[in-house]
């Protein structure tokens, strides 16, 4: 997918001067995919200094690093009761990882409050995807703010700085972090990176963060960084991450609402690809695909076999 959105004010062309504040040259700052080969985004800040620690870097007081039982490493098939799982905490300290591999991880996270006030949360080393099972609030970023509500994916990229505040009594997310960026599926979308018309989703029902006023505050501002293997360490800048006077990209976190994903109907009922939404990695060699079994008109033909039966 590739929908380039612009939101706030930017320069026409890319690494030039730029004043928001007259007299005052804004700072310029790309947020990339692999390197600078994949999708992309420059983000323009009202500050004309660059990022400063007004604190030692230090390890966060909680880790985020998978915790599982030494029977969790017997092969055997689980059923985790993720109903079961108690309420507790916030988005971020409250999530449990419930499946893990080298490339990705499974959580569950049931929150009964809002971020710490002033607190911010970075993954510094995969992609998010958040679906909610259950709540409303705001995703706030550098990149503006995402309202949320139930049966919605919350897509972050891998660097995003930002807080989940609850505007419900407590939410219930399951989040998908990925080593690859996560994004439609990749055979939706013709050479130009448009959806095709046969495409059950469409890049333009996505919902894009709302850019609020930037922040132009000095003070002591943490932020906690998930980095190797779910170790956290805690940063402290000297100014408020959302500084950003406007961005410009196709790299930027996004709200999918599944009732946008539009099924896919057969004579005969088949393979879980058809209700395929995202996709990361190079699937099948590496990463996953994401499917929602949303309702669509079940199998007519007239010997077909039920779904679901035995697999």
């Amino acid at each position: 997918m590739v929908l380039i959105v612009k939101k706030g004010t930017v320069p026409p062309t890319p690494h030039t001067e730029f004043y928001a504040i007259p007299k005052v040259l804004t700072r310029e700052e790309i947020h990339g995919s692999y390197g600078f080969s994949g999708a992309w985004s420059r983000k323009v800040h009202v500050r004309s200094y660059p990022t400063e620690q007004v604190k030692p870097p230090r390890k966060a007081d909680f880790s985020l690093a998978p915790d599982f039982p030494p029977d969790a490493d017997v092969l055997q098939p689980y059923h985790i009761f993720t109903g079961r799982m108690p309420h507790e905490g916030d988005a971020i300290r409250g999530r449990k990882a419930i499946v893990h591999g080298t490339r990705t991880t499974l959580s569950i996270s049931k929150p009964t409050e809002s971020m710490p006030k002033e607190t911010f949360f970075r993954n510094g080393e995969r992609h998010e995807v958040y679906f909610v099972q259950d709540g409303e609030g705001v995703v706030r970023s550098e990149y503006g703010d995402l309202k949320f509500r139930k049966n919605v994916y919350v897509a972050i990229p891998k660097g995003t700085t930002y807080r989940i505040d609850l505007t419900s009594p407590k939410a219930w997310f399951l989040l998908v972090e990925s080593m690859y960026p996560i994004n439609f599926a990749p055979h939706y979308f013709n050479k130009e990176g448009q959806a095709t018309l046969m495409s059950p989703v469409v890049e333009t029902e996505i919902e894009t963060p709302t850019l609020p006023a930037y922040r132009d505050e000095r003070g002591e501002f943490p932020v906690d960084v998930k980095h190797a293997g779910g170790k956290v360490t805690r940063i402290t800048l000297g100014h408020h991450p959302f500084d950003l006077v406007g961005w410009e990209g196709a790299l930027y976190p996004f709200v999918f609402d599944v009732k946008s994903h539009h099924g896919i109907a057969r004579e005969i009922h088949t393979a879980p690809p058809m209700h395929q939404t995202f996709q990361s990695g190079n699937v099948p060699h590496s990463g996953f695909s994401l499917c929602s079994f949303v309702p669509v008109m079940a199998g007519w033909h007239p010997l077909e076999v039920p779904a679901p039966y035995a697999h």
